[in-house]
């Protein structure tokens, strides 16, 4: 899993090809191995603030938001997307939202805005969502079959949990 940083309006996808911002409003994904396609509108705005990856094995890319509301994620060699997008509740105004991404070896993504944690396996499928106050929680370690979030705020309360990364459970 690699991030895709976007330098000049264009973001690099090796063998894959690339991602170019068009317009205030728009983006394009310039396929080497299929049909070149849009992304929406929200991706398009997002992305330079967002995150994106890449699964370099299989050419797919994931848009988790900074600013917007959905997580997409598209096969470059056909343009369709490989899910459905998946909201992301947050706070109202964009400036007041939290969101990170961690990329697990071997395992996935995992994906936190304040109101949620989504891991993504490593093909990039949704493998589960636990919803919840996660403003200010991070990784940890991660483990073979689990991760375990931290959470530490200025007034010294801390706390962990540990989820089995199979079906986001919490384990003690």
């Amino acid at each position: 899993m690699t991030r895709v940083e976007y330098l000049g309006g264009r973001g690099d996808l090796g063998k894959w090809g690339y991602i170019e911002l068009s317009g205030a409003r728009s983006a394009l994904v310039h396929s080497l191995v299929g049909e070149d396609f849009e992304l929406p509108e929200d991706v398009a705005l997002d992305l330079t603030h967002g995150d994106t990856f890449l699964d370099t094995e299989t050419g797919r890319l994931f848009f988790f938001p900074s600013h917007a509301d959905l997580i997409h994620a598209y096969n470059i060699n056909s343009g369709q997307p490989v899910f459905e997008p998946v909201g992301v509740d947050g706070e109202e105004d964009p400036r007041d939202r939290w969101r990170g991404v961690w990329v697990l070896e071997n395992a996935g993504l995992l994906c936190i805005s304040e109101y949620a944690v989504f891991f993504f396996t490593d093909d990039l499928n949704l493998a589960w969502a636990v919803r919840g106050d996660f403003s200010g929680w991070s990784v940890q370690r991660s483990e073979e079959d689990t991760v375990t979030l931290a959470y530490a705020d200025f007034g010294g309360r801390s706390a962990s949990r540990r989820y089995r990364l199979s079906d986001g459970v919490v384990v003690d």
